[in-house]
């Protein structure tokens, strides 16, 4: 085999470099460019439509039907998907093993015709959408659509390149895509990683998570070199990344922190099986589940599963797993390693998984779900006869709830006392987990629950959960539900439902979660029977959409 030319390995920072200019080049001239883009893209949007049969009329860059009229707006124009597309037709074309020459220019001078294209059939879809449901098309809705024509396009731009690609692969692995992969996916995994730090900072039973991660990672650390190599990993790896974005982007749509985790260790798999193969990730699994171990949600999980409450029991319970995942991850490494063979290169489908899966989730961020309606709690420090003086709160925890704390108070009847505590989520649902957390993080343990209805004074029935808790010879009753201003649920599941559905269609909630507190059930009851407060929109302005 001929020898590889000086510098030929450290061509790939040559292809990041011009991928890097070229982005900042594009954004610089997107002003310039976004008026000549929302003329062609309408022209052939209408085209489209047209072939299809569709009525159209074109006025400049507005498009009409008999029934609804599309103006395509600066932020429809598509010089961000030609800015994207380009840049990854920088990185794809320019790493691309068997194209060389004239191929791999015609390869890159496709991307900016086939990203027109693109907005154009989004525009066209986005007029036909609107044109069917009397309105424009906003949403997750407006955003499938955008992601869905820009898939097509990559997938023209693949399939074009593996068309005009000839001669031979080059022998060396591609680096750089390696090395893009471990970027894109840290980037993509960010929020994860952020939430858990919160977690193990300002959860009691997830203040030790952290050291879990440095066990796992020091036991593949430490047996790296031990681990079989094989070239059956490609296949694992590319199916890895796709589940890995899918549930990341899944997990940041819903706002469930557990899939974002259960998307972290998906990454982690496949990282591994691109670096040594098949079987070395298959024994890391003991690992990748010490992982999760150490996550916030594993401690919560943990102790309301096994029975035991408080930060040592779900320290302890951490503790057993992790040295049974020690002790079958040594087992699996003393296998036979078997075929030892030089694992395949990152294939290109994987990055590019991984990058789609990076939009999707810049997009969902950027866009916020949609506008959220604030509400303005008014409940008065008299009810009925229970008189109310406000609690304080620490520092801490003020800073943390911030607006989303609404009161924290202690109310009064005779020698009866009951404590109110009212939070809401924002519109972030990550500010809410189970009610019943807080104190079993505390060291309270949870001995009955039940779900009863309560007639508040102005004669609503309210279906809400009640849990009774223990801590050494200490009783404690809680009674909780959650509320939107209209609607009434009366556990955290149905509110999770409930908002999972609002997010699918692009809108956020600030739920309002009651809290009240007693030592014993007639007093809440009591206090239930005269309570009465009103929910109003708050005098503010939603949250813009960005498009």
């Amino acid at each position: 085999m001929p020898a590889t030319p000086a510098g030929r390995g450290q061509n790939w920072w040559v292809v990041l470099a011009v991928a890097a200019i070229a982005y900042v080049v594009l954004d610089h001239l997107d002003g310039a460019i976004a008026l000549p883009l929302r003329e062609l893209s309408t022209v052939f949007a209408a085209v489209m439509l047209d072939l299809v049969g569709y009525p159209i009329t074109r006025a400049g860059t507005i498009l009409s039907t008999d029934r609804f009229t599309f103006d395509v707006v600066p932020a429809c124009s598509g010089s961000t998907t030609l800015r994207v597309l380009l840049v990854l037709a920088v990185i794809w074309c320019g790493s691309h093993p068997r194209l060389h020459g004239w191929r791999r220019l015609a390869a890159f001078a496709a991307a900016a015709p086939l990203a027109l294209l693109a907005n154009a059939a989004r525009v066209a879809a986005l007029v036909a959408l609107g044109d069917l449901q009397m309105r424009p098309v906003e949403g997750v809705p407006h955003v499938l659509v955008g992601l869905c024509t820009f898939v097509l396009a990559l997938s023209c731009l693949f399939l074009l390149c593996e068309a005009l690609a000839g001669g031979q692969a080059s022998q060396r692995r591609p680096l750089w895509r390696g090395l893009l992969l471990g970027v894109i996916g840290a980037v993509l995994m960010a929020p994860t990683i952020v939430w858990c730090v919160n977690g193990w900072i300002t959860s009691p039973l997830d203040h030790f998570g952290w050291a879990l991660w440095i066990v796992a990672g020091g036991a593949i650390a430490w047996s790296w070199r031990r681990l079989p190599r094989d070239d059956r990993g490609q296949g694992w790896g590319v199916a890895a990344t796709a589940a890995a974005a899918s549930l990341v982007v899944a997990g940041t749509l819903f706002e469930i922190n557990s899939l974002q985790a259960l998307g972290l260790c998906a990454g982690l798999f496949a990282g591994i099986a691109f670096a040594r193969g098949r079987s070395a990730a298959l024994r890391c699994l003991p690992a990748a589940a010490i992982l999760v171990l150490g996550m916030p949600v594993a401690g919560f999980l943990l102790t309301r599963m096994s029975g035991f409450h408080g930060p040592a029991a779900s320290l302890t319970l951490r503790c057993a797993l992790t040295v049974v995942g020690l002790l079958a991850y040594w087992w699996l490494l003393r296998r036979e390693r078997g075929i030892d063979a030089t694992p395949s290169p990152v294939p290109v489908a994987a990055v590019a998984l991984l990058a789609l899966g990076l939009a999707m989730q810049t997009a969902l961020v950027m866009r916020g779900g949609g506008s959220v309606e604030r509400l303005d709690l008014d409940i008065s420090y008299i009810q009925g006869a229970w008189v109310g003086s406000d609690l304080p709160i620490s520092t801490s925890t003020a800073a943390l709830l911030g607006r989303d704390h609404r009161c924290s108070r202690a109310y009064r009847a005779d020698d009866r006392i009951v404590e109110l505590v009212v939070t809401s989520t924002g519109g972030d649902r990550h500010r809410m987990h189970p009610p019943e957390y807080c104190l079993t993080g505390a060291g309270w343990s949870v001995v009955a629950e039940r779900t009863d209805s309560a007639t508040l004074s102005d004669g609503t029935i309210v279906t809400i959960s009640g849990r009774s808790l223990t801590r050494a010879d200490l009783g404690l009753e809680l009674a909780y539900w959650f509320s939107d201003g209209r609607m009434v649920l009366h556990s955290y599941q149905a509110m999770l439902a409930e908002d999972s559905m609002r997010r699918v269609r692009g809108v956020r909630t600030d739920w309002i979660l009651f809290r009240v507190l007693a030592r014993d059930r007639a007093a809440i009851d009591g206090f239930l029977a005269g309570l009465a407060y009103r929910t109003t929109p708050a005098a503010v302005a939603p949250q813009a959409v960005r498009e």
